[in-house]
């Protein structure tokens, strides 16, 4: 059960990470008393009430700037801390089980304060590559996403997307149909994509979060959720891209985090964003002309070799991706 409190927390616009994990200690506690309101909730309380009780948790001085709070209605919170609970959504926060230690371990400070969850949450501590790529990529790209994204599911390896069109969708659908199956991070709210989802979907698919459960697409959003999905995954493959995007940046970061990165190599007809990789030497080429067994068998292998290693690309290096496009 979501706690109303919960919802009212990350509904709150300006209040930074470490706030609201400072703040989540304060809230579903039965034994906690809240200051100068008799063990009131937040719920109960008047905007008013709730915005002097969140300045005085929080420390914020009488003087000086101001968080700026706007308090959702309590009656919208309920509907939607019912629907999500029906709908199977937990919200869990940075440092309390259920939250991937590698998302922590790898973003650090920036790791999301919370994640919204949908399905078995055990996938996000399975060994997983992120699969990225253009929306627009080509039909014999998201063909070979495809069926990399199954023969890496078969091989218990679990696939990351971002589940936009294209690429991602392509290799979501394809570890889909595998025996490990996919983790899905869309950028927008979590609730929108579970009431659009086709029954059974969650059997091999496990839904993460970052945004409110009903938050439309925005570009924000598509940039963290882009991190995210390289951070979660120990190895990232591109499909296909131009030399800018989400896809490229997630590419970018996923080298400086030192995870192990590859392209489609389709000769002639690469496209450039995977050219400029292959060209700079930081990716590793996935031949178009062999099979997706031996793609799956080639990635799994590097990512054994690197669970011992904590090599990180020279960052003079990664940056040489800057000067070529």
């Amino acid at each position: 059960m979501i706690c109303l409190d919960e919802l009212f927390l990350i509904s709150i616009r300006g209040l930074g990470t470490e706030r609201a994990i400072q703040l989540r200690k304060y809230l579903c506690t039965p034994s906690f008393d809240f200051p100068a309101q008799g063990g009131s909730t937040l719920s109960s309380m008047t905007g008013l009430e709730r915005h002097r009780w969140l300045m005085k948790a929080l420390g914020v001085p009488a003087r000086g700037p101001k968080l700026s709070v706007k308090w959702p209605r309590a009656e919208a919170i309920g509907r939607q801390a019912a629907e999500l609970d029906d709908l199977g959504v937990r919200l869990v926060w940075r440092g309390e089980p259920g939250y991937p230690a590698r998302l922590e371990r790898s973003l650090g400070a920036e790791a999301p304060a919370w994640i919204l969850i949908l399905g078995d949450e055990a996938r996000l501590n399975f060994p997983q590559v992120a699969i990225v790529g253009s929306r627009k990529s080509d039909p014999q790209f998201n063909d070979a996403a495809m069926r990399l994204a199954n023969a890496l599911s078969d091989r218990g390896i679990v696939v990351t997307s971002g589940m936009a069109r294209g690429a991602d969708s392509a290799a979501h659908d394809g570890a889909a149909d595998g025996r490990a199956g996919t983790i899905g991070m869309p950028a927008r709210g979590l609730a929108r994509v579970a009431r659009q989802s086709e029954p059974g979907l969650l059997a091999m698919a496990t839904l993460v979060g970052l945004g409110l459960p009903e938050e439309n697409f925005n570009a924000g959003l598509a940039i963290r959720r882009n991190h995210a999905v390289a951070a979660l995954a120990s190895a990232v493959v591109l499909v296909q891209s131009g030399v800018r995007g989400g896809s490229f940046y997630a590419v970018k970061w996923a080298l400086r985090a030192g995870r192990p990165v590859w392209t489609f190599d389709a000769g002639p007809s690469t496209p450039d964003g995977n050219a400029n990789l292959l060209d700079s030497k930081l990716a590793r080429p996935l031949a178009m002309d062999i099979g997706a067994g031996e793609w799956a068998e080639t990635i799994a292998t590097r990512i054994e070799e690197a669970a011992d290693s904590s090599a990180h690309a020279e960052e003079d290096s990664v940056e040489q991706l800057d000067l070529l496009i």
